[in-house]
């Protein structure tokens, strides 16, 4: 991955265990995260998301994440979730890429997408579901029930 998909690549988006793998290093503070963000983006892809990324700067209650590309780098914070379903990572990698083409903004691209999963997550953790309610909750795929916005960093 390190040395052929990642180069290769225009945007990547590894949750934080990836980071710290595809950059050997062990990032346990915003700062040496976005280190590791500039390190994959010298390799080739402009635009790196990092989600499910808890630093000591994290409180307990949240989850962040972090993209950055050619116009910044911007953290979202949502609220952690009671919810043990697979497949949130895969579902936002897919709503920000379709964000990033229709919004040529990797922030708002972040904020729809986070937005999006996170009202996906929430009726999956009231309905106490194992598995993410896809079907139920596909309104907040479009329009979702709660906005989350990033901020510079």
């Amino acid at each position: 991955m390190r040395e052929r998909a990642v180069p290769a690549a225009d945007i990547v988006t590894p949750n934080h265990f990836e980071l710290d793998h595809l950059t050997s290093q062990r990032t346990t503070r915003v700062a040496a995260a976005l280190r590791a963000v500039d390190e994959l983006r010298a390799c080739g892809p402009r635009t790196v998301l990092v989600t499910s990324l808890v630093t000591e700067e994290t409180p307990a209650d949240a989850i962040d994440m972090v993209v950055c590309d050619d116009a910044g780098r911007h953290r979202l914070r949502v609220p952690k979730l009671p919810v043990t379903a697979h497949g949130a990572g895969d579902l936002i990698a897919a709503l920000f890429l379709a964000h990033v083409l229709r919004t040529a903004s990797a922030a708002e691209a972040l904020s729809q997408a986070a937005s999006a999963v996170h009202g996906v997550l929430a009726r999956t953790a009231a309905a106490k579901s194992g598995e993410m309610l896809l079907v139920e909750a596909q309104d907040e795929l479009v329009r979702p029930s709660r906005m989350f916005r990033p901020e510079p960093i």
